[in-house]
């Protein structure tokens, strides 16, 4: 059988671990990082969001163009202006490596808007090798938001 553990703190044990996790917190907050002005990884962010995110377009001119309703000239028009701009870059660089590749995630915020004003938000979360010897940034796979908070090692 499995024996339950507890661990139990109490006075001056319990403000060590409590000012332990307030400390690794503030340390992770701290390597948060706005990387808009990071040309080489916006390139690659815009080319990894018009791979996915194009052929959404592609469908959205063949239903203006064939489906309900087609042949309207202001439908395919404003279906071909719908454009993807990124509005937000952050980064997670991982807390404990020390290596000069790291998994980095990086938090990207867009919209997606054509002509007729309509916009489509959204947040996306991909990790990127990153090596900081020449500034190179390589897409591994979209991850997920925990992964962002949660980027220790």
């Amino acid at each position: 059988m499995a024996d339950d553990v507890k661990i139990t703190f109490t006075g001056w044990q319990a403000v060590i671990v409590l000012v332990f996790f307030a400390g690794v917190f503030c340390v992770r907050l701290m390597t948060f990082n706005d990387m808009r002005g990071d040309e080489a990884l916006v390139k690659k962010l815009e080319v990894e969001m018009a791979s996915i995110y194009n052929p959404r377009m592609v469908e959205k001119v063949r239903d203006a163009a064939f489906g309900a309703g087609a042949g309207s000239p202001d439908a395919v028009g404003t279906a071909l202006s719908t454009k993807i701009h990124i509005e937000s870059v952050q980064t997670s660089y991982p807390l404990f490596t020390l290596s000069n590749r790291k998994k980095v995630v990086v938090k990207v915020g867009y919209s997606m808007a054509d002509n007729s004003g309509a916009a489509e938000k959204g947040t996306v979360y991909y990790l990127y090798d990153h090596s900081s010897i020449g500034n190179y940034w390589s897409y591994q796979y979209e991850t997920s938001s925990w992964h962002y908070y949660l980027n220790f090692f």
